[in-house]
């Protein structure tokens, strides 16, 4: 009797966990059409220092919600994207690591920043700001074409 019990309690929290995995918001979705398309990677900067970039490594492409980089599918995907928030905020996963990268982000015209807590932990950015901050990447970008 007691293993039917357990046996239903995990049942009831798998799908309690299922259903409280992160969705796009209605808004979510509407930002991601907005950033669907082609981005040049233009700064990198960690602990308030600029990053060199590869050249090969600077094209990214929101697609859907996934993240190509250089043309090809890494597996990161936007999985919480708030545009009703202050700051903006997004999560960043790799299913298959089930790493999420916590972060917040702009979008002005044809410039997007995010600023994401690269070591995975539940701690998201409360600023672009990088300084003294090791765990936190900002990136900008620029959309391809303009």
């Amino acid at each position: 009797m007691k293993r039917i019990i357990y046996s239903a309690i995990s049942v009831l929290l798998a799908t309690g966990a299922l259903l409280a995995a992160e969705e796009l918001t209605a808004e979510g979705k509407q930002e991601l059409k907005t950033l669907a398309g082609d981005w040049r990677i233009v700064l990198v900067m960690q602990d308030g220092k600029k990053q060199e970039q590869q050249p090969e490594l600077t094209k990214l492409r929101v697609e859907d919600e996934k993240l190509l980089l250089a043309g090809k599918d890494v597996g990161l995907r936007i999985t919480l994207l708030d545009p009703t928030t202050k700051p903006r905020i997004v999560n960043i996963e790799h299913p298959e690591t089930k790493k999420k990268l916590e972060g917040i982000y702009e979008l002005e015209k044809d410039r997007w920043r995010i600023c994401l807590n690269v070591e995975g932990t539940a701690e998201r950015p409360g600023s672009f700001e990088t300084e003294g901050k090791s765990k936190f990447v900002l990136v900008e970008l620029e959309r391809e074409g303009k």
